[in-house]
């Protein structure tokens, strides 16, 4: 995995550099700012286990719009082919919060980002609202 790659990966998927840091400690107790700065501009050499860590979460979030495409393809093979396609944001961090503990707000709304466009670039129209705020 190259440092760039690394780089388009945390921010395709939303993570702000302190999320990301926490995320990389799980694969490599030692990730700090400096290391995850020095891999991404390539001065350091990406350790294999957080190149297999970031393989995966992007592999994850691939899998999920893999999903979601199948799931559509085989509801528009039953001819019960949506209008369009819905999908919800949060309006605040706060709100995915008490929706979705622990789910960091970013993430959440750039995963969204690359499902729409994996739907739209599949053919599909896509709606995005925002989810209900719960008080």
């Amino acid at each position: 995995m190259t440092g760039a790659k690394m780089r388009l990966v945390r921010m395709a998927l939303g993570y702000s550099m302190a999320e990301f840091i926490s995320e990389m400690q799980a694969a490599w107790p030692k990730a700090d700012r400096e290391a995850v700065q020095r891999w991404e501009r390539g001065i350091w050499e990406i350790p294999d286990v957080v190149a297999e860590h970031v393989e995966g979460l992007w592999t994850r979030m691939m899998f999920k719009i893999d999903a979601a495409l199948n799931e559509l393809d085989d509801l528009a093979e039953e001819s019960i082919e949506p209008d369009a396609v819905d999908l919800t944001i949060f309006a605040t961090p706060q709100s995915l919060e008490k929706a979705h503990p622990g789910m960091g707000w970013n993430q959440h709304t750039a995963q969204v980002g690359l499902m729409a466009v994996a739907l739209e670039s599949s053919g599909y129209e896509v709606r995005v609202s925002y989810a209900p705020i719960e008080k």
